[in-house]
């Protein structure tokens, strides 16, 4: 898994990727040191609680782009579980 979410680093704009389960749970990473893993940990929780949330007012959710002034993040659903990408 780790190798998967290093190689999508290698494309420009990507600063880290994470992959998280439905429950919330961290199950790999590949962010720079300067994101500890508490804090990646309470963002997959936060994530998980969320997507279950959306997807209740809006049926299946395909993806998740959220923009801000001079970042992205990119959630993608996969089988039980989310794909993560802070561009």
């Amino acid at each position: 898994m780790l190798s998967v979410l290093n190689q999508l680093n290698a494309v420009p704009g990507v600063v880290g990727s994470m992959v998280c389960d439905a429950d919330g749970a961290l199950v790999s990473n590949a962010f720079p040191p300067l994101f500890d893993d508490a804090a990646l940990a309470s963002a997959a929780r936060v994530l998980a609680d969320g997507a279950a949330g959306l997807e209740t007012v809006t049926g299946k959710v395909g993806m998740v782009d959220l923009r801000y002034g001079d970042a992205r993040i990119v959630v993608r659903p996969m089988a039980g579980a989310h794909l993560v990408l802070l561009c």
